[in-house]
């Protein structure tokens, strides 16, 4: 499963706390952050990308989500990289060549091979379709409207 995804995304962050279920039970995912939301999304992604361990960064950024400002829980970096600025920029550019009017933007190939994908929050009846894993127990209040 592939889930571009904005730092300051609120939609984004929960997608991400939907899917924990499901990684905890043995989904792959490939969060592909790109940045366009706020002025601090590029350096708050790029702090992701460029952190020694990423998968520990975006699980800091995305448990310290502020959702009353739509701000990510790590801190953006002032400088980025030339490396890291253009893989955000490759990200991005991927993003729109499958048509994604934003984030969350889930793509995914089922058991036939057919690529799929879901534009916004999966409902998560659906996921496992999407994830072709038995259901998992979700009881996220911030999630209910998603059922």
């Amino acid at each position: 499963l592939y889930v571009f995804f904005d730092a300051n995304c609120w939609y984004c962050n929960l997608t991400w706390r939907a899917l924990q279920p499901y990684e905890k039970a043995g989904l792959q995912v490939r969060w592909i952050a790109v940045a366009y939301q706020k002025e601090s999304s590029f350096g708050r992604a790029a702090a992701m990308l460029a952190a020694r361990d990423p998968a520990a960064a975006l699980r800091a950024h995305e448990t310290g989500y502020r959702a009353n400002s739509y701000d990510g829980g790590l801190r953006p970096l002032a400088r980025v990289a030339p490396d890291v600025r253009k893989r955000l920029q490759a990200n991005t550019a991927l993003m729109k060549k499958f048509g994604a009017q934003g984030t969350p933007a889930v793509v995914w190939k089922d058991g036939t091979g057919k690529i799929g994908f879901i534009n916004g929050v999966p409902r998560l009846s659906e996921l496992p379709r999407i994830t072709g894993l038995p259901a998992q127990k979700i009881d996220d209040p911030e999630l209910a409207e998603f059922r």
